[in-house]
Order: C-alpha cells, then sequence, then structure tokens
C-alpha cells in the first residue's frame, strides 16, 4: 500500500488499483501544529513545521487499513506513521465506533501495535494471530514500544496523532495495530486490560 493525500481523501493503493477515501486530517492536524498561536510559537516550531510538512507534502513511510471484527462491520480507518528525524508521527483516523450511551458521552478504547504480522485467529479471539504488544525493550506494560495513547471516540469516530521515539516506520512494517473494547489502564500487566480486540490492520 502507498498513501498520498489529494484535496480531502486519503489515496491508497490496494491490489494495484488506486482508491480514494474521504478524510479530515489537514484540518485536524492543522490545528495540531498552528493552534498555539502559529508562528508566534518559539523554538519548538522547528520540530512542527517538519510535522507539517512532512504530513502534507510528502507520502506515509507505513500504513495500515484497518477494519473490525464480525463484531464490528462497520468499524475501519487507517493509521499512518511518518518518519520525522529519529522519531515516526503515528496518525489514526476511525470511524463506525458503537457510539456511547453514557450520558457524558465519548470514551476511550485501548490502541497498541502488537507482534504478530496477521490479522486473523479464532471465533474466541478474531485476532489472536496478532500476538502481544511489540515491546523491542522489554520493558513492562506501559513502557511497550509498541504502546500508544488510548483513542477517544467521538460520535462513533475517533482522530488521533502522537509524536514517539519508540520505533521507526521501518521497525513496525510488518506487525499489526489493534484497537480494544476496553480502556487501558497502563497499569495491569501485560497489556492494561484493554478487553477483546475489536479491530486489526497489517502495518505495510
Amino acid at each position: 500500500m502507498t498513501v498520498r493525500f489529494e484535496g480531502r481523501h486519503v489515496g491508497y493503493t490496494w491490489g494495484g488499483q488506486l482508491c480514494f477515501k474521504k478524510y479530515e486530517l489537514h484540518e485536524a492536524v492543522q490545528n495540531i501544529v498552528y493552534g498555539t498561536g502559529g508562528k508566534d510559537v518559539d523554538n519548538s516550531m522547528t520540530e512542527l513545521e517538519q510535522i507539517w510538512k512532512r504530513v502534507t507534502e510528502g507520502p506515509a513511510d507505513a500504513a495500515a487499513w484497518i477494519q473490525g471484527s464480525e463484531s464490528y462491520p462497520e468499524l475501519e480507518g487507517y493509521v499512518l506513521f511518518y518518519g520525522i528525524g529519529n522519531k515516526t508521527l503515528v496518525v489514526s483516523s476511525l470511524e463506525g465506533l458503537k457510539k456511547e450511551e453514557k450520558e457524558c458521552g465519548g470514551g476511550f478504547l485501548g490502541f497498541h501495535i502488537h507482534d504478530g504480522s496477521r490479522c486473523a485467529g479464532t471465533m474466541a479471539d478474531p485476532f489472536a494471530d496478532s500476538g502481544m504488544h511489540y515491546n523491542s525493550g522489554n520493558c513492562l506494560h506501559p513502557l511497550h514500544a509498541g504502546d500508544l495513547p488510548p483513542v477517544l471516540i467521538s460520535d462513533g469516530k475517533a482522530f488521533g496523532a502522537v509524536l514517539t521515539a519508540a520505533f521507526t516506520p521501518d521497525e513496525v512494517r510488518g506487525r499489526t495495530v489493534i484497537l480494544h473494547a476496553q480502556p487501558d489502564d497502563f497499569t495491569t500487566q501485560p497489556a492494561g486490560n484493554s478487553g477483546a480486540k475489536i479491530a486489526c490492520g497489517r502495518i505495510i
């Protein structure tokens, strides 16, 4: 898969065919980069400008197309990985999540990179072959290299962007991204008690 931006769509080649899917990434990333006052930001602006340039002008270095299990057939989205110096910008966009019925709305779900290479499994665990959290440094949870911030659901959708030095795009290519049914508690070993794996995507 190769990914590029085209207006308000993300383009990706899948099975030799170029496809486009509407997205809201430019505005969201622009808010992240310029939301604290635009170019009046101090020295940190250099890295932020690099992020903005990298995301808007070049293809992602790696990407995963996320699809839900049979119990979550409407759940889909993408995760893009951009190498920026010795860090990686991870941008995720998901939709088709079940809308929260709680009074205060919203909710968090565990989100991790796993060390397996397949989004397959059993009836009880549809993505069992995705393995455990990617943990190149042999650390405890939540300090695995593949531990990412939970995604926040808003009206059945979720968007996230995080900059990490825990891995490069090349190091996670061929692994899997997993979305869980419950929030990560950042304490329970080995995986934060995040519940069932409800969606998966292989990073390519």
